[in-house]
């Protein structure tokens, strides 16, 4: 598994705003987490496949503790491109992303 503890820091957002999440993988397999713009944590673990699968796409929900509770907007998935592929602050979009 991925280095889960850096996932369950966003445990800590405050409830009620609006909060821009990235999270791309690189093609070394860094997996990279940031919150509002900020650098939050990486991890390059051992095997970080992403199989074809027919499984479901489960975000927000972990093994062993509770599910998220609240609304997601606006979600975009990107496959063959790491978007952020830094440990340092990101810039926020301000607008939709071209072709959208």
């Amino acid at each position: 598994m991925v280095a889960w503890s850096i996932f369950r820091r966003f445990a800590t957002m405050s409830v009620d705003a609006w909060h821009f999440i990235a999270i791309s993988k690189n093609s070394s397999g860094k997996i990279r987490l940031s919150l509002d713009g900020a650098f939050w944590g990486s991890a390059t673990p051992a095997d970080s496949s992403i199989f074809n699968s027919t499984a479901a796409l489960e975000i927000g929900r972990s093994w062993g503790v509770a599910n998220y509770n609240g609304w997601l907007d606006e979600i975009r998935i990107t496959k063959g491109v790491c978007r952020y592929d830094t440990d340092g602050s990101i810039t926020v979009p301000t607008a939709a992303f071209p072709g959208s």
